[in-house]
């Protein structure tokens, strides 16, 4: 069997040039192995592969390996985790430190794609396979993805695979070998700065950004099905300033909050809450049927702050001003429709809040 590919530390051969090398390498029972080491690229950084030559079965051999592995730790924690793939056989050979990140011990994986595969979270799985078979059908020569992998203990840690493929002197494809980096830590930061960029750093509701986002992508949907229709909310809490000034900046944060989770049990799953800031909110409403069902939900809000009080609210019952915009076809932009759900609400404001004002544009 051909021999497989071991990645040692780039520190302990550091003199090796691009040309063979061949070393003998003497483990702790006392016997030597051939190794035959050389430096290559793999995914745009440089590596050593060290081929051990094998003088014994196939089964020898990966034991011969494994006590490498225990002898030399960096060959097979150079990086988190090696993997190479034999294209003739279909077999992976596997590091210890890449079973390790997963929570298996060494022999406890299959070395079969399919058992490779099989780790891979569902809504990943075809993006990794189209990857890795862009490579063996050689329409490319590195296999660069990034996707979750399940744990032993049944969660999931976010993995980038890269890997590059080897040829024979002839070109043909042997063998594709690679490398698997933990960046579960990477995601989750990610996944922070989007939440940051994109919420209320007080409500964790949606900021203005990512309202105007939705906006527009409601209007784009409104463009395919005319049909779709949607409406803004826009509301501001009535006489806010007062509760500031009077119980202070603590007890006005306090309300927001609240008001927050009240308008939310007062919308749909698929509307979108959003705190444009200071004491203002901004709803969106999906597939909007009739004017009826806009004054329905605005109607609801007014009932449950007149009839449930906010148990934050000192200085007695919160009322707010609402201003709505229903879009029948005529806005082009996230900016029209918010500026006269923006209008109305002052207008409602101007009559004595606590009420709300429809605007409706028609289509062109």
């Amino acid at each position: 069997a051909m021999p497989r590919a071991l990645v040692p530390s780039p520190l302990a051969l550091s003199g090796i040039a691009s040309s063979p090398f061949d070393h003998v390498v003497q483990l702790q029972n006392g016997e030597t192995v051939r190794i035959v080491s050389r430096l290559v690229e793999a995914a745009g950084a440089p590596l050593v592969v060290a081929r051990l030559i094998p003088r014994a079965t196939p089964r020898r051999t990966m034991q011969l390996r494994l006590d490498l592995e225990k002898q030399a730790p960096s060959f097979a924690e150079s990086v988190d985790g090696l993997w190479e793939y034999d294209v003739a056989t279909r077999r992976f050979y596997f590091s210890s430190r890449w079973c390790e990140m997963l929570g298996y011990e060494p022999d406890a994986i299959i070395p079969t794609i399919e058992s490779w595969i099989d780790l891979v979270h569902p809504d990943d799985r075809d993006p990794v396979q189209r990857a890795l078979a862009q490579v063996t059908s050689e329409s490319s020569e590195r296999f660069d993805a990034e996707y979750r992998m399940r744990r032993r203990t049944g969660d999931h840690i976010w993995i980038h695979g890269r890997g590059i493929a080897r040829r024979d002197e002839s070109g043909r494809l042997q063998r594709v070998v690679g490398a698997h980096t933990d960046i579960t830590r990477r995601k989750e930061t990610e996944r922070e700065l989007f939440f940051a960029a994109f919420h209320d750093a007080l409500t964790g509701l949606p900021n203005r950004a990512l309202l105007v986002e939705r906006i527009g992508q409601s209007l784009a949907l409104q463009q395919r099905a005319p049909e779709r229709r949607f409406a803004v909310l826009f509301l501001d809490i009535d006489r806010f300033k007062s509760i500031n000034d009077a119980h202070g900046h603590r007890v006005g944060d306090a309300v927001i909050i609240e008001l927050g989770k009240r308008l939310k049990s007062c919308i749909r799953e698929r509307d979108t809450l959003s705190r444009m800031g200071g004491d203002e909110f901004a709803v969106i409403l999906a597939d909007v049927a009739a004017r009826q069902d806009v004054v329905l939900v605005a109607e609801r809000i007014q009932q449950s702050l007149a009839t449930h009080p906010l148990e934050k609210a000192r200085a007695g019952c919160i009322t707010v001003s609402i201003g709505i915009a229903i879009n029948h076809g005529g806005y082009q932009s996230a900016d029209e429709i918010l500026h006269d759900a923006d209008m109305a609400m002052y207008e409602a404001k101007s009559g004595g809040g606590s009420r709300f004002v429809i605007v409706e544009h028609p289509s062109d």
